[in-house]
């Protein structure tokens, strides 16, 4: 429907509503009488409400809002403009009247009124959230967070328009004072340490963590009860984020390593390191361990001339060495060498005969407590 023709029907029916509100209202409060009230100034009354009715639905745009998404602000916009639309007329009905005014029937009108427009306004709002919502098909959502952002997100995931395909269902908060509470007619089932049980007794499929302001810890013993539940997990956007309006609360994202990490994570200047690493020798130490093996990983990318594989494994040097040869051997000479960094002459040796630009040592023992009882291995 189109602007003009929801403007005509909005029209029609608030004449209606205005029309029949003030002589229900009048028979209300006269139910027996004939002779109480002049008909001419009820009707003078009536022409009153209906004129300046739509001078203040204009004023307080009530013609153009979404009714859909009503809530608190679009009730508060129907009382204003009901009460200076009755006050209004009782203006006018004191000086046509003989500066009398019908105060309590003026009074049933202004709350009749109110209740009739407002009705009007929410009725498709409630239609919406119990039929439509409720019979949209979607992932179950679990919304980790009864707060400000997880009640925006339980608000847009269950409009109509929604096109994420999750169908939240209940809310987990630590909050004591918010159990057994429903925020948007979706309960509190439980605390963040019931998040497996919850996810399993009430078949949930998706997990959205709606707290902004996590720290990083807090997060951390979030997604380990999440971990429990084998099902996707995503977050809405840091604080600094909303706060700067970036993105909105609707940005899900999943949860990334530099969420937990506690810092932001390290921007590499890759053409930098692709500048120095082009077409040149890199030796890289302990190239057969965890470490040194994604070290060489990473460096073959940047299209180094050779790589030299140091390590004192056999077997690790050999199985790197094998990797790197058959996905990047046409383009990169792979040389592997068996040596100990502790063997000072070995590594002046190597070096003399390749000379690598870049040396990378990565040859290091990781299991620190564990070298701690066998100091002589790590002279």
């Amino acid at each position: 429907m189109n602007y003009r023709n929801r403007l005509t029907m909005l029209i029609f029916l608030d004449s209606l509503i205005i029309t029949a509100t003030i002589f229900v209202a009048f028979w209300v409060v006269y139910p027996f009488s004939s002779t109480t009230y002049d008909d001419l100034i009820l009707t003078i009354t009536a022409i009153a409400l209906l004129f300046f009715h739509h001078i203040f639905a204009m004023i307080y745009k009530l013609y153009n809002k979404v009714w859909a998404y009503a809530s608190v602000g679009e009730l508060m916009a129907i009382v204003k403009s009901v009460t200076f639309t009755v006050i209004t007329a009782g203006v006018i009905q004191f000086f046509v009247n003989d500066f009398s005014v019908y105060k309590r029937a003026l009074l049933v009108t202004w709350m009749m009124y109110i209740i009739v427009i407002g009705g009007s306004r929410f009725v498709w709002r409630i239609f919406r959230d119990r039929y439509i919502s409720k019979n949209r098909k979607g992932l179950r959502t679990l919304i980790v967070g009864a707060g400000d952002a997880g009640a925006m997100i339980a608000r847009q995931l269950n409009t109509e328009h929604n096109e994420s395909n999750l169908m939240p269902v209940a809310f987990v908060d630590d909050d004591i004072s918010k159990q057994y509470m429903e925020v948007y007619n979706l309960p509190v089932v439980g605390q963040v340490r019931d998040i497996p049980h919850t996810t399993e007794r009430m078949e949930i499929e998706h997990i959205v963590i709606a707290i902004p302001s996590l720290k990083s810890d807090e997060l951390k013993k979030i997604v380990e009860y999440c971990k429990e539940t084998k099902v996707q997990v995503q977050m809405i956007p840091k604080i600094e984020d909303l706060m700067t309006g970036k993105v909105s609360v609707s940005s899900l994202r999943n949860v990334e390593v530099e969420d937990l990490l506690g810092r932001a994570p390290v921007e590499l200047d890759i053409n930098a390191i692709k500048d120095t690493l082009e077409g040149e020798t890199v030796m890289v130490t302990g190239a057969g361990g965890s470490i040194g093996s994604e070290l060489c990983r990473q460096l073959v990318p940047f299209a180094p001339k050779r790589i030299v594989l140091v390590g004192h494994g056999e077997f690790s040097i050999y199985t790197i060495d094998m990797e790197l040869k058959q996905t990047y051997g046409k383009e990169i000479e792979i040389i592997p060498i068996i040596g100990d960094v502790q063997d000072k002459a070995r590594m002046n040796e190597i070096v003399e005969i390749y000379q690598p630009k870049n040396i990378y040592h990565a040859a290091a023992h990781k299991h620190v407590p564990l070298m701690e009882h066998n100091p002589h291995e790590t002279e």
